[in-house]
């Protein structure tokens, strides 16, 4: 299996920081051996904390938190403490994740993330979906700098920016995963195309790293579509997000698999591959079995926010999609690395 061992373990960006390399050299260290668990945070309500919720069911904290800066463009509401809670997660020894709902406002006055007319969301986003779409033009490979989107583009990137700076002032290397299920289509990041959209990401990429010298992220794209991909020299890692029938700990090879293909060079020179978000955590003995060993997962949060309770909304708390003995097997296997 090649791509267990001549995977790329240098950073895309070459000024990258010392604590991001160190960050990416760690992860391929136990890349093809040992799963790092992961686990997302409740990024909407303050009062709850997912990283206590898994110590109390499993005795382990996971070994990396994914936060969000899906809040810090809205005013109002809980999801302003991301940043402090990441520079604590980091303190205490453990990982840190952002992903970034990213809230636009469209022709149609709605501030959203959630597209208007996406199918699979449609009883929310027929009331709150954003119209926007990306100021650029696939036929000339040329950005509209004047149009209104293409500021609101660069309003909310600075916003992030300020935040991200914060953690680099710590010297808190980041798995960074904006943009994420682009080719699903119910994100306006994915809404206008696969050209607009990779024309989005380099935009974020350069600007982020060459302008504002953001030299402590690692890049995590998860398009779920190799019409979606960039290009390896703006990826450090693919990441592919499943969420599949609950109960169903199966290796998900095929979608390893997929996602290692993804890359530009998945053949000399594959890029690590993660299980960017899930609802069903995969057995770690049958991923090492069939020779799907994710870098890392990254179970869902508690939508519905209330504790022990089965339900559809609540991925890790309750039974619905990964029975308590097995969030206990999974934590204490031998082939994870718990925090």
């Amino acid at each position: 299996m090649s791509y267990f061992t001549n995977f790329v373990i240098t950073p895309s960006n070459p000024n990258a920081s010392l604590a991001a390399k160190n960050l990416m050299c760690k992860i391929g260290s136990s890349y093809g051996s040992k799963i790092i668990t992961g686990q997302m945070d409740l990024t909407w309500n303050d009062k709850v904390d997912m990283s206590k919720r898994i110590y109390k069911d499993t005795g382990k904290h996971s070994k990396l938190m994914g936060f969000d800066f899906m809040n810090y463009t809205q005013k109002k509401g809980d999801g302003h403490t991301q940043t402090k809670k990441a520079i604590a997660w980091h303190k205490a020894g453990g990982y840190v994740q952002f992903c970034w709902h990213w809230y636009v406002k469209g022709p149609n006055g709605n501030t959203a993330f959630y597209t208007f007319n996406d199918g699979q969301f449609a009883s929310e986003s027929a009331r709150h979906g954003t119209d926007f779409k990306i100021p650029y033009n696939e036929e000339t490979g040329v950005w509209d700098t004047l149009a209104p989107e293409y500021l609101e583009l660069f309003k909310g990137m600075d916003i992030v920016v300020k935040e991200l700076e914060k953690l680099q002032k710590k010297n808190i290397p980041v798995l960074w995963r904006p943009l994420h299920e682009a080719s699903g289509g119910w994100f306006w990041w994915g809404n206008s195309g696969a050209k607009s959209f990779i024309a989005l990401w380099n935009l974020m990429y350069h600007y982020f790293t060459d302008i504002c010298g953001l030299n402590n992220l690692l890049w995590v794209w998860n398009g779920q579509s190799k019409d979606f991909y960039p290009g390896d020299d703006v990826v450090d890692f693919i990441g592919q997000d499943i969420y599949d029938t609950p109960r169903n700990y199966s290796s998900q090879y095929e979608k390893f698999i997929e996602a290692v293909n993804y890359g530009d060079n998945p053949e000399t020179a594959p890029k690590m591959v993660a299980l960017t978000e899930n609802g069903t955590i995969p057995s770690p003995e049958l991923c090492k079995a069939d020779g799907a060993m994710w870098a890392w997962f990254m179970t869902w949060n508690d939508v519905t926010q209330k504790p022990h309770i089965t339900k559809e909304g609540n991925f890790w708390t309750g039974e619905f999609y990964n029975e308590n003995k097995h969030k206990r097997d999974v934590y204490s296997s031998k082939y994870v690395i718990t925090r």
